[in-house]
């Protein structure tokens, strides 16, 4: 997404977003992982750790945090991040965003970087918010689709008019979309009926057509209509289906997709043969994933003890880190992951050059940490 500086960066954003009609608080996403900072809600406040350079952690200031900086305001439900670029939904249904804001990301009209949150236009009415790099989607409570900042993969599905967007604008007229998730250039979408969508930057196969051409309007995936769940990173996807079962295809270099093996998929391959699984998130190279019984599974790329494992290597199939059987949310960013437990205590592992991890320093752990 970002043409110039940002694209020498490898970068993640790996957010999934509520469910469109959940009225239930517990459905919205209270972990965000970076490219080397991150978020999480707790009781309706919002804390930010790592990287601040372009002002992403929203505490009104540029410098890097170690530990956990709480974000003014309150009442939060939803949060997204990206490279240097946050969003965030709060119960009253307003969005608010800040950071880098080049592309109009911030969606407040102008380009100037954010360092507080800075509230997109007045409406009361949002019900899920995500981030891709340098652009946002957002999905309305009548059901209608909208976005802003960067076009220049077709992020904003919109045929690529305009290039960019300072503002909110709808995508098409349809008013049936029920979760919207944004990649790093990417977006993945399912409808009310099931069905499901993709469009943006299309390189390493992950929208999931068969072919590696990008799209600049929503495309539909398959014929398929029991999909319920999706995730976008870099460069490979994740969804599941109303049965519980997980598909992935994209990028496989490192085993991301977790077929046993490291060849890219241009369309859903089923992971395994489990029907239980819950939610799923996508970081560069890595992916993890909760299963029904609250189990947590990663697998992927091991570059700076990303899966929580304790050991090194790569894993070509999900592997299950630890024992606990009481993980609600998970979340993934370029080479560190974050999740949280039925008690809404946080734990990170992975790369910290940044402070990403929240406990103070800057050691990489290869087991899950609790941030204090």
């Amino acid at each position: 997404m970002r043409l110039s500086l940002l694209s020498t960066l490898f970068v993640v954003c790996t957010t999934t977003v509520s469910f469109a009609q959940s009225a239930t608080d517990s459905m919205f996403e209270k972990l965000s992982a970076g490219t080397s900072h991150s978020l999480f809600i707790r009781n309706g406040l919002l804390y930010a750790t790592g990287q601040n350079v372009y002002g992403q952690l929203g505490i009104a200031n540029k410098a890097d945090a170690l530990q956990p900086q709480q974000v003014a305001g309150n009442d939060y439900l939803s949060v997204s991040t990206c490279t240097y670029n946050t969003v965030a939904l709060k119960k009253d249904g307003s969005i608010w965003a800040w950071g880098y804001n080049n592309y109009g990301e911030v969606g407040n009209g102008n380009r100037t970087h954010q360092f507080s949150p800075s509230r997109v236009g007045k409406d009361t009415n949002w019900i899920s918010v995500t981030a891709g790099e340098s652009f946002c989607l957002a999905i309305k409570r009548n059901g209608s689709l909208w976005g802003w900042g960067i076009n220049s993969s077709g992020e904003l599905g919109t045929g690529g008019n305009p290039y960019n967007s300072l503002t909110p604008i709808q995508i098409g007229k349809e008013n049936n979309w029920k979760m919207a998730v944004a990649g790093v250039k990417y977006v993945l979408a399912i409808k009310k009926d099931g069905t499901l969508w993709a469009w943006g930057a299309n390189a390493w196969g992950m929208l999931g057509t068969g072919d590696n051409t990008s799209r600049n309007t929503p495309t539909q995936i398959g014929i398929d209509k029991n999909w319920a769940f999706v995730a976008a990173g870099q460069s490979h996807s994740l969804a599941i289906k109303t049965d519980g079962s997980l598909w992935a295809w994209g990028s496989n270099q490192n085993g991301e997709l977790g077929i046993n093996s490291v060849v890219k998929q241009w369309q859903p391959v089923q992971v395994g043969n489990s029907n239980n699984w819950k939610t799923a998130a996508c970081g560069q190279h890595h992916s993890v994933a909760i299963k029904k019984d609250g189990t947590l599974w990663s697998w992927g790329s091991n570059n700076n003890g990303g899966l929580g494992l304790g050991s090194p290597g790569n894993k070509r199939v999900p592997q299950q880190i630890g024992s606990a059987t009481d993980w609600i949310a998970v979340t993934a960013g370029m080479a560190h992951t974050m999740a949280m437990n039925t008690s809404n205590a946080v734990f990170a592992w992975g790369a910290n050059s940044y402070g990403e991890l929240g406990i103070g320093n800057r050691m990489g752990q290869a087991v899950p940490v609790q941030v204090k």
